[in-house]
């Protein structure tokens, strides 16, 4: 590839980051910016029916239309449950299929939003979310293909900025209900640019999807002769159709890679030493005294263990460290849902409604706070690992939770703010970032759907925990917070069990850096 080619794709990739960074924000994360498109949705009268006449004609929002605006969302969270059909889609037919998707699916979205407001259709308003909500689970989806086509700790960066954009993506809906209010613009003017930018933005990303393709490392002509007599082995767990993608650092420390089969590249070198060996037939690797034990080691630990990226896509999936993650991350996006959701309602008991929704928009405004934790994010997956990072979610989810259960202060529920802010960072950044380091490629899409569907059943707890506090406690959420809570109690549990299986990972892995390194040798 020559040096211009080289350029043109890395604009295009580039291209690709700047489309998806603008989609994920105005549009894949404002799904959960739930609260203002809540005020919006009341403003416009949806679901005013379900209403007395004097509660309509003073203007009054009835518990019975809250709990109906409130199911919406959670119905169209339950479509989650479709994810592993996206993830198989991914799997198949690849990325840009899945952005085809993702445009369709929010230009639909929006078009019955602007039909549901404008001719006062409540119904549509659960097929226009829903088809809104599938637009975010792809995006969400694509948020770790989109780092696919990068290396290294470039992979991660990406995933890492497009998950932020995913949690700050939630302020888009308060920056609509805000024009709303400054320009006393109706919904339906509102949704109608809305969906002409939804036009430019996704447009141009399909167009990304469809020239770019994956960065790949080579190694250099002048160069290849000095790594074949001076390299280092290290295993990655990703894998392409063909083998295992093997990354080789050479003498001066620049990583390169090739692909090829961990077996072959085993059964290459023993062929090499029994051509130039002069021991009569035999071909056991013990011939060699140099790498008696470090060979027999690393066979130990491979007959012991086996990478679970080097394993078929099913044993991957029902692996500990797929179930664990499921477990882990359903418990934590119900939650998030859950939180999201309601919080317009729950300020609403504390008497946010007193001071014309003060405290919605705070909370609003801080959800491009998670932006801010970026650093923190990477920081930890380093010093502490992707185990640190799990736990680090536990922690930020434990403090915003015990906030909302041991305070009815609205100034207190800032700080809460906050931590929910940087635990939603924490939850999408290094969870996503941790598919690719434990699962093969090929298995990513299939894995990140199953993941989310876990999240999808959620809604079928949400709903009644929501109806319950709403129409029979007056608004009062303090028994479903109080079970959240203790619902984290697990996930430390279930986080040490995680760390376990990284610990044997990275074991397994060390041993055949070790073998390769005395074969080569």
């Amino acid at each position: 590839m020559t040096n211009t080619t080289e350029r043109r794709e890395d604009r295009r990739r580039i291209g690709l980051v700047v489309f998806s960074v603008l989609n994920t924000f105005f549009f894949v994360g404002a799904f959960f910016g739930w609260g203002p498109m809540q005020l919006l949705l009341e403003r416009n009268g949806a679901f005013s029916s379900k209403c007395s006449q004097e509660d309509r004609d003073n203007d009054v929002i009835c518990p019975a239309q809250t709990s109906s605006l409130v199911q919406v969302q959670f119905i169209a969270q339950i479509t989650q449950v479709a994810s592993p059909l996206l993830g198989e889609i991914a799997d198949r037919y690849g990325a840009p299929t899945v952005a085809y998707l993702m445009a369709m699916s929010v230009w639909l979205g929006l078009s019955l939003l602007i039909v549901s407001a404008y001719q006062r259709i409540d119904g549509l308003l659960y097929v226009s979310f829903v088809s809104t909500a599938f637009g975010t689970w792809t995006g969400g989806l694509l948020t770790v293909q989109t780092g696919m086509y990068f290396l290294d700790r470039t992979r991660s960066r990406v995933i890492f900025s497009l998950n932020s954009m995913f949690d700050a993506g939630s302020i888009t809906y308060l920056g609509l209900w805000a024009i709303g209010e400054w320009t006393g613009a109706s919904l339906t003017t509102l949704v109608s640019g809305y969906l002409g930018l939804a036009v430019v933005l996704f447009g141009g990303s399909t167009y990304f999807w469809t020239v770019a393709i994956p960065a790949t490392k080579t190694i250099p002509k002048e160069r290849e002769t000095k790594n074949e007599e001076n390299t280092e082995v290290d295993y990655s767990t990703s894998q392409k159709a063909s083998g295992s993608i093997i990354s080789i650092a050479n003498s001066e420390g620049t990583p390169v890679h090739e692909t090829e089969s961990l077996e072959t590249s085993k059964e290459d070198v023993k062929v090499e030493t029994d051509d130039t060996s002069e021991n009569d037939g035999t071909h056991d690797l013990d011939a060699l005294p140099e790498t008696n034990e470090s060979n027999r080691l690393a066979e130990k630990e491979k007959k012991e263990y086996i990478l679970v990226a080097e394993r078929s896509i099913r044993q991957q999936i029902s692996s500990g460290a797929f179930v664990s993650l499921c477990l882990f991350f359903g418990v934590h996006m119900a939650a998030n849902q859950y939180n999201l959701t309601t919080m317009r309602v729950f300020l609403a008991y504390l008497g946010d409604d007193d001071v014309n929704n003060k405290y919605l928009t705070i909370f609003s405004f801080l959800m491009p706070v998670s932006l801010c934790a970026l650093p923190a994010v990477d920081a930890i997956i380093y010093h502490l690992g992707f185990h640190g990072g799990f736990q680090t979610i536990n922690i930020l989810a434990l403090g915003y939770s015990l906030i909302k259960i041991t305070s009815e202060n609205l100034n207190v529920q800032v700080f809460g703010f906050i931590l929910f802010s940087f635990y939603r960072s924490f939850l999408f950044g290094v969870t996503m970032s941790f598919l690719p380091t434990i699962f093969a490629p090929q298995a990513t899409g299939k894995v990140y759907g199953l993941l989310i569907m876990t999240a999808g059943f959620s809604a079928f707890l949400n709903i009644p925990l929501t109806k319950f506090a709403v129409e029979q406690r007056d608004g009062n959420f303090f028994i479903p917070n109080l079970i959240y809570t203790v619902a984290i109690a697990p996930c430390f549990v279930v986080a040490w069990f995680i760390g376990k299986i990284i610990q044997r990972e990275n074991n397994a892995k060390n041993s055949s850096v070790i073998q390769n390194k005395d074969l080569h040798a």
